[in-house]
């Protein structure tokens, strides 16, 4: 069984601390506690001019959790090389750092930081990196047992919650994602935990799309995708999930609470700018099925349209709804002139096939009568 194993950072004026580390790795059955203090790492005899540099490198990738200590002096190869790495691999790591020092930084002066390269360390650690944030954990002389106890027990915690998370997810994926009955729920499965299983799926770009898909129709049923996360989808850079969001916004949408116009407004907007003519002809119907004068006031959006699939099929939409937007003009609620403009617009378009145009040309005769 391979146990967890810690590997100790620091300058070398951290070397009495080494003792305390020990034990803790002893008492939380860690694997062998690499550190370069005492020699104890995995190296590499023909490095090179940087064998530390590697050697350094190798010991964190073998390693489960980094402990970083800061006792006063600057460690070049610790905070340039080895926090470096370990954050670029993702690696579990711990700060901890001498009260007295932390205290010095807390009261030092912008001018103060400059001077000292472990002060402006500690700076850029808390406020500066391009990550995140990273906290750092202040210890007396006497008290570092203690605080790397407490804080490697709670990567172990956070690990475990981690591993419970995705054991709910993968059980929720096999009974209902993996099952025949993938648009089925019953009233007790729409729960807000289940929910926030399908949300970490259904917008995890890594996941396969077929399972994202699945997910999507927990939200049919449930109707929770706010306005911004509905957005969000219909502009997925994976491409059957934008189509299926389009396709079935409307199913998706608690229209109660959201103005699918407003939704449209900024979906279009995006679509002709990619120019992606699948998702503009499953945009088109989504808007005609849903509301047909909202779709009409959005038509013209279209255009300049790049493809003369667009304009067609705006006309067969409007032939299809024409007796129902003739009468939106009699009550006044539809313009005859933007109505016109529009069919003029797709009129314009040069057409190779087909008798759409003249269509076009038959409604804007029936208008103008």
């Amino acid at each position: 069984m391979h146990l967890p194993s810690a590997m100790f950072c620091g300058a070398a004026d951290t070397r009495g601390y080494i003792d305390s580390y020990f034990k803790v790795c002893s008492a939380l059955n860690l694997g062998k506690p690499a550190n370069f203090i005492d020699g104890n790492f995995s190296f590499e005899q023909f490095g090179g001019k940087k064998a530390y540099e590697k050697n350094s490198v190798r010991t964190i990738d073998e390693s489960d959790i980094i402990v970083f200590v800061i006792r006063e002096n600057f460690g070049e190869i610790t905070w340039e090389v080895e926090f470096e790495h370990a954050v670029e691999q993702g690696k579990n790591f711990i700060i901890l750092c001498l009260q007295k020092t932390y205290g010095k930084y807390k009261m030092s002066s912008p001018a103060e930081l400059q001077e000292s390269k472990m002060l402006s360390k500690i700076y850029y650690l808390e406020n500066q990196n391009r990550l995140s944030r990273f906290s750092i954990v202040a210890f007396e002389e006497n008290t570092l047992e203690k605080n790397l106890t407490e804080q490697i027990s709670h990567l172990f915690r956070t690990a475990l919650q981690s591993k419970e998370t995705l054991n709910k997810r993968d059980a929720f994926i096999n009974v209902h994602l993996h099952s025949a009955n993938y648009r089925h729920y019953h009233e007790n499965d729409l729960t807000e935990k289940n929910e926030l299983i399908c949300k970490s799926i259904l917008f995890d770009p890594y996941e396969h799309k077929e399972l994202r898909k699945r997910a999507m129709e927990f939200f049919v049923h449930r109707k929770t995708l706010s306005q911004e996360e509905l957005i969000n989808l219909c502009m997925d850079s994976e491409q059957g999930i934008a189509r299926k969001t389009v396709s079935r916004i409307g199913q998706l949408a608690d229209t109660e609470k959201i103005k699918l116009g407003d939704i449209f407004e900024e979906i279009v907007a995006a679509v002709v700018l990619d120019g992606e003519v699948g998702l503009i002809r499953r945009c088109l119907r989504s808007m005609s099925e849903l509301d047909i004068m909202m779709a009409v006031r959005l038509f013209p959006n279209f255009f300049p349209a790049d493809d003369v699939g667009t304009p067609k099929r705006i006309v067969r939409i409007i032939e299809a709804h024409f007796e129902n937007l003739q009468q939106q003009i009699k009550e006044g609620k539809l313009s005859r002139v933007k109505l016109l403009d529009l069919l003029n617009l797709c009129s314009g378009k040069e057409a190779t096939v087909g008798d759409w145009k003249d269509v076009a040309k038959a409604l804007v005769a029936k208008l103008e009568e």
